[in-house]
């Protein structure tokens, strides 16, 4: 907007897809031992974010920050057998529970010296 506000915005989307081709369970001493293998328990891990932040630094050492952040639910699961493709994936995850946080910050900076008056030498 100006020299001293202004506005910044981070979009983050990461998508994996697991596929289950055996399964084991971990022993007591850390080794591995088969397990019944069952289908159909592939998995799409979403992460996804939104950060927005207003800055105003209306005066030196003073600034305003009104701040926007957009969250992924953490138990959100994507049907890894329909949506196969990045944008199915992509709709289907902003269609989810999602958090939103607004935060606002004001920081003001007082300069003792305006505010005592100095003393004049005798």
């Amino acid at each position: 907007f100006q020299a001293r506000m202004n506005l910044t915005v981070r979009a983050r989307h990461y998508w994996s897809f697991v596929d289950y081709t055996n399964f084991y369970d971990v022993n007591m001493d850390g080794s591995w031992t088969d397990r019944a293998f069952i289908p159909n328990r592939n998995r799409s891990f979403n992460a996804w974010n939104v950060d927005m932040f207003f800055t105003w630094d209306f005066m030196l050492g003073s600034r305003l920050i009104v701040a926007y952040k957009n969250a992924l639910g953490p138990d959100v699961v994507t049907d890894a057998t329909r949506y196969t493709k990045y944008h199915q994936n992509l709709w289907q995850t902003l269609r989810a529970p999602q958090s939103h946080e607004f935060t606002v910050r004001f920081i003001y900076f007082l300069d003792y010296n305006t505010l005592v008056r100095k003393k004049k030498p005798a």
